[in-house]
This record gives structure tokens, C-alpha cells and sequence, in this order.
């Protein structure tokens, strides 16, 4: 009886696992053994039933104007930013007629959906459709308008993160 020679297979296997776990490890021990998810902010929204999560450092305060959602911080609002300088996220219902990208009010929401979306980012939460819509401009010329522009940006990046990990109350 002679050796029998391993498979290949399962060594590159063990040697990939292994790598994987060493990267976790370290991961862990430079993150102070947290998670992102521990370090995420969370936010309800209950007139929506809604709620997400989001990383920045600063807390978010919400504003619904009809359909419109927008969070803003402390500093976002401190400064002289145009409101069309923060992202939205906006509520439909699945008949709601939305822009399909042609500039017109042309298409059921639902339709946009299930067609894959030229409008925005879009999720369906239960029978509501929910719409990303990224900032239109950034903050307007004036007094301390560079840090208006960050505050306004990691504002603006929160709010896509919320959107990201928006689900049902």
C-alpha cells in the first residue's frame, strides 16, 4: 500500500477558510471588536412605519412635506443651505403616477418598479413604494459655505444609507 495523495480541492478550500478567518480576526481587533451594525444610528419614522439605520455622527432630524422625507442635522440646518441641497426619499402608493425618466408623470409607480427603475433608486416596503432621490444642488454661495458643503455632503450620504436600510417598523 502506497500514500494516498491528498485532493487539491480541499487543501485550496482549508487555505481560503483559513485566510477568511485570519482577516475577521484582525478586522474585529482593529474595529475594537464591534460590528457596523453596532455602530449604526437608528431611526424610526413612524407616520411611514418605517425605519433604517445610518453611520454618520451626527443625529438626524426628520421633515415630512406631503410625500417628502428629509433628514437634517444640527449643522445641515445651521448653515445657508437651499433645501434642494439635501437628498429626499419620497413615499408612493402603488397607483401613484411618477417621471419614468421622460419627463412627465407617465407611469404607475408599481409599473417603475417592477420594470427596473430610470427614476431613482425604489423599494417596495408592503403596499408603499419608497423613492431615493439624490440632492439637486449643493449648498449656496455665502458665509462659511465650505462647511455648509460638508455638513450638507455627509448629510446627503446619511440619508443614502438610511434609504438603504430602510424596512417595515
Amino acid at each position: 500500500m502506497g500514500v494516498k495523495q491528498s485532493n487539491p480541492t480541499i487543501s485550496i478550500i482549508l487555505a481560503v477558510a483559513l485566510v477568511a478567518a485570519i482577516g475577521v480576526v484582525i478586522y474585529q481587533g482593529m474595529s475594537g471588536g464591534k460590528t457596523a451594525a453596532s455602530d449604526a444610528k437608528a431611526l424610526s419614522i413612524s407616520q411611514w412605519g418605517v425605519k433604517g439605520g445610518y453611520f454618520g455622527k451626527n443625529e438626524l432630524k426628520t421633515s415630512i412635506d406631503g410625500k417628502d422625507l428629509t433628514l437634517k442635522s444640527d449643522a445641515s440646518t445651521k448653515n445657508s443651505c437651499d433645501p434642494d441641497s439635501f437628498s429626499k426619499i419620497t413615499k408612493y402608493e402603488a397607483s401613484d403616477m411618477i417621471d419614468d425618466g421622460s419627463g412627465s408623470a407617465t407611469k404607475k409607480v408599481s409599473d417603475v418598479f417592477n420594470e427596473g427603475s430610470s427614476a431613482g433608486e425604489i423599494k417596495q416596503i408592503g403596499d408603499f413604494y419608497y423613492i431615493y432621490t439624490e440632492a439637486a444642488s449643493p449648498c449656496v454661495e455665502g458665509e462659511d459655505t465650505d462647511q455648509a458643503n460638508v455638513d450638507q455632503t455627509v448629510v446627503v450620504n446619511d440619508t443614502k444609507e438610511f434609504f438603504t436600510s430602510l424596512e417595515a417598523l
